[in-house]
């Protein structure tokens, strides 16, 4: 197998029809298209503070191994979680992605520790997790964190 050919890819499809160019790599407010390494697409955008309730509803659904992996306990304050997750601010950020049925199958998120160090979570649906969406949304984290 050649070099990254097990990587995910991006689809260039989430551009601008009223200037014809594509979503910069820190510009996730209208969403970007990605392709999975299992061939299905996920669209990426920007969290909002509106997101809390569906967070809430997909740390629910992931499965206590996967919960305990990202909080490092299965008995977490979920309500809690997700409003931390979906909170704004110039110290923080979120991503979401959704699946091509308009399910939240992934989140990333970091909050600025110092100018130097943030704090970073990741969470993707257990029948996803292996084929690239974590590490898409990391990268995309870091372009915003960077930019």
């Amino acid at each position: 197998m050649a070099k990254g050919a097990n990587r995910a890819t991006l689809l260039p499809v989430s551009n601008d029809a009223s200037t014809g160019s594509l979503a910069g790599p820190t510009d996730f407010a209208a969403g970007e298209s990605v392709r999975l390494r299992d061939g299905s697409t996920a669209e990426i955008r920007r969290a909002v503070t509106d997101d809390e309730p569906e967070l809430c509803s997909f740390l629910g659904d992931l499965s206590l191994q996967a919960r305990q992996l990202r909080f490092f306990s299965a008995a977490v304050d979920l309500d809690s979680a997700a409003h931390w997750a979906s909170e704004i601010g110039e110290d923080r950020c979120g991503l979401l992605a959704h699946d091509a049925q308009g399910l939240l199958v992934g989140h990333a998120s970091f909050i600025q520790i110092d100018s130097a160090r943030a704090e970073v979570a990741v969470e993707v649906a257990d029948r996803l997790r292996g084929d690239g969406l974590g590490t898409m949304l990391i990268e995309r984290l870091a372009a915003i964190a960077e930019a």
